[in-house]
Order: structure tokens, then sequence, then C-alpha cells
């Protein structure tokens, strides 16, 4: 199985977190996500998992 999430954006009050974000998940392995602080990891991983409203990327 794989997850595949292709030009993803994010704006939180206008300012940009996300752009233009590709990501493709294998399944049966184990992946760290790293960043610094306020990078947009946790925004990432919400939108990932369908948390972000008015999303449009397909997952």
């Amino acid at each position: 199985m794989k997850l595949t999430a292709e030009h993803v954006y994010k704006t939180i009050h206008g300012a940009p977190i996300l752009q233009d974000v590709d990501l493709t998940l294998e399944g049966g392995t184990i992946y760290g996500f790293v960043g610094r602080n306020g990078s947009g990891k946790t925004t990432a991983l919400l939108c990932g998992g369908c948390v972000c409203r008015g999303r449009t990327t397909e997952w």
C-alpha cells in the first residue's frame, strides 16, 4: 500500500504554511518527520489526516 499527496498547500490567516508539498509513503516502512520548530510538521500531518478544513488535495 502507498499513501501519496501532491501539491499540498495550506495557509493560516493568509500566511503560507505549506507550499507545493509532495509526499509518498510506502507501506511497511517506518518514517521520521524531522524539521525545525514552526516548519509545518504538525500542520502537514493534520492535513494528511483530513483534519484541515478546505483542503483540495487528494490523498
